[in-house]
């Protein structure tokens, strides 16, 4: 059994190095996308977070991401929102625009969120290329030990 699962690791391993194909053989999945919204530099209400959404348009339809969770762990309670699927809708369906819907009549902000696709030329993963909340690059809150977390500060 030992044999065979280094044998895979070996064939995984090259598959993804082998710089001469442009295939990766085997699915990644993106990263979770971690944001903190903020207003005025303060963390907005939970109530105000748990409904929020996150929508874009596929030809003329207005549609939504439906994983945009309230982070749990390290994360919870500090304002932070996550989406594994954006990485996805950004890289695979080319979508580079959302809308992040606030309740309560508060303006809705702009995302520009650009995955670029899995590839031997980036280790077969999904890379965050550009991240912009009203066309201004957000910046990383290096206060979160684990994973890179955007701030949304409107």
């Amino acid at each position: 059994m030992k044999i065979i699962l280094i044998l895979f690791t070996v064939v995984v391993f090259i598959s993804c190095t082998n710089k001469n194909t442009s295939t990766c053989y085997y699915s990644t999945e993106p990263p979770t996308l971690f944001f903190l919204i903020q207003r005025n530099n303060k963390k907005i209400a939970d109530s105000i977070l748990q409904n929020t959404q996150l929508s874009y348009f596929e030809n003329g339809t207005k549609k939504y991401i439906t994983d945009i969770y309230n982070a749990i762990g390290d994360y919870a309670n500090k304002g932070v929102l996550t989406s594994r699927t954006v990485g996805i809708q950004s890289s695979e369906k080319n979508t580079k625009t959302y809308y992040l819907e606030f309740p309560n009549g508060l303006p809705t902000d702009t995302l520009y969120i650009d995955y670029s696709a899995p590839s031997p030329s980036n280790n077969c993963r999904y890379i965050l290329q550009s991240f912009k909340l009203n066309n201004k690059t957000v910046s990383i809150d290096t206060s979160f030990r684990f994973q890179p977390v955007y701030v949304l500060n409107h």
